[in-house]
């Protein structure tokens, strides 16, 4: 039964890199061999009213949700597979339980579980970093890489042409969330 979910998450990524694979940076595909041949794909909600597909390099899939609220609180989490018990003071984890929340220029002012990682726009990131919280960049302010000190760092690119302007020489730990029209 996973079989056919699977296939049909991977089928984009699949089609856009049939689609581009004569436009994608030599260095893209030479430095990420996975890329010929993707394990697996996660698919997120929007992120700027795009549908978008992130990429990982590991042999389980890694799964973006997005939650963007003005006053962001724990009950917010239900749907990304986080309940937080508040007679226990502990965060249970359902089947669902994503590994990234994408939160835009949102901010969180509570402690997320241990296994969460956060994803934060940029401009609102570099003002205030938190454990566990990521920066998203986009192109525009691809040109900051070098002054961001984070194990990792996501990067969204809208066209395949954008790719040409990532520094493939920067020690960075880049992940690139593509998006797929």
């Amino acid at each position: 039964n996973e079989i056919p979910a699977a296939q049909k998450l991977v089928k984009p990524y699949n089609d856009f890199l049939e689609k581009n694979k004569n436009t994608l940076p030599t260095w893209l595909l030479q430095n990420h061999p996975k890329w010929e041949q993707p394990k697996f794909i996660s698919i997120n909600n929007q992120i700027e009213g795009k549908p978008h597909y992130s990429y990982f390099n590991h042999s389980v899939p890694v799964v973006i949700n997005t939650i963007v609220k003005d006053n962001i609180q724990p009950v917010n989490f239900f749907s990304a597979g986080y309940i937080y018990n508040i007679n226990a003071d502990k965060w249970n984890l359902t089947d669902f339980a994503c590994d990234y929340i994408y939160i835009k220029d949102k901010e969180i002012q509570f402690e997320i579980p241990g296994s969460l990682n956060i994803i934060q726009d940029y401009q609102k990131w570099k003002l205030n970093p938190q454990p566990q919280h990521y920066p998203l960049l986009t192109i525009s302010s691809i040109n900051e890489l070098s002054a961001i000190s984070s194990d990792k760092i996501f990067v969204h690119i809208d066209k395949t042409e954008e790719l040409e302007k990532i520094n493939h020489n920067e020690k960075k730990n880049l992940i690139l969330i593509i998006s797929i029209d």
